[in-house]
């Protein structure tokens, strides 16, 4: 599955996901903007990195929308064959968000510890409250140090390659098929 993450204003992008033998499916405009790294691809590291089968990106890649995509509009469909993929979709994402809770959980809570422990390392920050502690992240017992470090060298190569991209421009990351891990 590919995921593309686009530059698609001043303070705003978007994701879309690329998925084979599914529809592809969009979030736009996305949360959490930041020059240096979106929110939805910090996620993205780090469930790929812990293995988070059932996480917000696990369910796009099992069909699913995770809650927070949406499929991509295609000129070539009927209005009824429209609506009768979107109830399909909502059917499976609502089984693939039940199952998924636990993995998404660990992803928020991951996702938001990475974050600030991957900003307090930077030398040239001026320290936020909530980031202030970039041990967190291990302590929590979500991460071990081993895959810290292999997230924070994720995120420094991907945030040179979303901080050099202009408005319109997007970058692409893949996620493992299921059952690689």
């Amino acid at each position: 599955m590919e995921v593309q993450f686009r530059r698609s204003g001043t303070r705003r992008y978007s994701v879309t996901v690329l998925r084979p033998g599914l529809p592809d499916v969009t979030n736009d405009p996305a949360g959490g903007f930041d020059e240096r790294m979106p929110h939805d691809l910090i996620h993205f590291v780090v469930e790929r990195e812990l293995g988070l089968q059932c996480g917000i990106f696990g369910q796009v890649a099992a069909g699913g929308t995770a809650g927070s995509f949406f499929p991509v509009v295609s000129q070539t469909l009927t209005v009824r064959e429209a609506a009768r993929r979107r109830r399909a979709l909502s059917k499976r994402s609502g089984k693939l968000m039940q199952a998924g809770r636990r993995d998404t959980a660990v992803s928020e809570a991951a996702t938001y510890l990475v974050h600030g422990a991957w900003q307090a390392r930077r030398t040239d920050m001026v320290a936020k409250p909530h980031h202030a502690d970039p041990t967190a992240a291990t302590r929590s017992g979500f991460i071990s140090a081993l895959q810290l470090t292999r997230i924070f060298d994720q995120l420094d190569a991907l945030s040179t390659r979303w901080s050099a991209l202009e408005i319109g421009e997007s970058m692409t990351v893949n996620w493992p098929s299921r059952g690689r891990g």
